[in-house]
């Protein structure tokens, strides 16, 4: 099996990358990469790639990289499956060889640009709105497409009407036990720069009781108004955290404010496996199945509340902590999805 992925190194794309390995390692296939050589300043470089552009057979992005190059690297190879990560890595030319083309969405991106022209300034936003709509045309040509297509996200899976094969949660990780006397009510941890992120702190921010709550905002790359709203909230910010189970020391609770989001979420499935109870809103379940365990708030009125309460329980964070694991345990390794992957690839 070759993968072709977008060389673009995010969380979400390596925890992706890392589940398709882990999923092929169980199935005893020989794996290799090819990491697309994007390049903006020399677009059009393959034959027929604007063609599949203006037809809806491929999105804007895959002007920047040469599909005659991939092919000729993906024939030397000789695969039985190559792997398509996101529709940037779909041009016809790549998905017609003799082997079994798998489409993996991912998330959807056109979704992904729509929330992005939300947070962005208007000419930006214009550009985001415009690959949105391109993205949602390939997304709908696709159905008719000689590929097998799947998705990670549960909500995706169904709007696309294909098969859910989630991002697998770590095979290892240490379990925290619930803190009996937590330094914090809830954490937030993730990407800091990434939209959905900080537009679920500003939310959360306006939630009804959210003043009484003592909160850790922990993340990478901050976006700029990050570090004035936790300072203005009273909430305690640090940019970096050493790991998952290093906050479910801290915290009673994990905290899910998300208004907008696309795919599975990877902090949620962390703290899941890591044994930390969590508070969601519906958008950050929407990935999931409707059985993962996780206390769910439907907005402002309530969600400061819910935190608060489970924050002060511990037999129930005890509780919701374990029923988690063990479902992630159950649903989100490798023993779950094998079988599927392999009728997904067998020609």
């Amino acid at each position: 099996m070759v993968i072709v992925r977008n060389p673009r190194s995010t969380g979400g794309s390596n925890q992706r990358l890392a589940t398709w390995r882990r999923l092929g390692e169980e199935l005893g296939a020989e794996m290799y990469e090819i990491s697309l050589d994007v390049d903006w300043t020399a677009p059009f470089r393959s034959s027929g790639t604007g063609a599949d552009v203006l037809a809806g057979r491929a999105v804007p992005e895959a002007l920047a990289w040469s599909a005659v190059d991939v092919r000729r690297q993906l024939e030397a190879f000789h695969p039985d499956v190559v792997l398509l990560q996101t529709l940037r890595a779909h041009t016809e030319l790549i998905a017609s060889g003799p082997w079994v083309t798998v489409l993996d969405f991912v998330d959807r991106l056109s979704v992904s640009y729509r929330q992005r022209a939300g947070a962005s300034s208007p000419i930006a936003a214009a550009g985001f709105r415009a690959l949105a709509l391109a993205h949602e045309r390939v997304e709908r040509a696709s159905a008719g497409w000689d590929v097998r297509r799947v998705t990670a996200g549960r909500s995706g899976a169904g709007a696309l009407g294909i098969p859910w094969i989630p991002i697998l949660a770590p095979s290892e990780v240490m379990t925290v036990d619930p803190p009996l006397d937590p330094e914090f009510d809830a954490v937030f941890f993730g990407s800091l720069n990434y939209p959905p992120n900080y537009e679920a702190l500003r939310w959360f921010a306006n939630a009804d009781g959210v003043e009484q709550l003592r909160v850790l905002v922990t993340g990478s790359n901050a976006h700029p108004s990050v570090a004035p709203l936790c300072e203005k909230m009273g909430w305690t910010f640090e940019p970096n955290y050493r790991d998952v189970a290093s906050l479910g020391e801290r915290a009673a609770v994990a905290v899910v404010p998300l208004v907008s989001a696309a795919g599975i979420q990877i902090k949620v499935l962390e703290a899941a496996a890591h044994g930390i109870p969590q508070v969601v809103t519906p958008m950050a379940m929407q990935g999931f199945d409707q059985a993962f365990p996780a206390v769910r708030a439907t907005g402002h009125g309530d969600i400061a509340l819910l935190v608060a309460e489970l924050s002060k329980d511990w037999e129930r964070r005890e509780e919701l902590a374990l029923l988690a694991k063990r479902h992630v345990e159950s649903n989100y390794q490798e023993p779950a999805w094998v079988d599927q992957v392999e009728r997904l690839f067998t020609p």
